[in-house]
């Protein structure tokens, strides 16, 4: 989780299992690999505010 950037403190939910099992939810790891680092994220939502910001919208 530290190489996708997500803060030491911060907990997932859900199950641990591996990939063989069926899980209504997604597998822990499989929720961080599937996202958008929480860095990332922030950069994009500060460059589409600016955008916003600078056409008026």
């Amino acid at each position: 989780m530290r190489l996708h950037g997500y803060p030491d403190d911060y907990v997932l939910r859900g199950p641990i299992r591996s990939r063989s099992g069926r899980v209504r939810f997604l597998d822990q790891h499989r929720q961080v690999a599937n996202s958008v680092p929480p860095p990332i994220a922030r950069i994009l939502a500060e460059v589409i505010v600016r955008t916003f910001d600078a056409q008026d919208i």
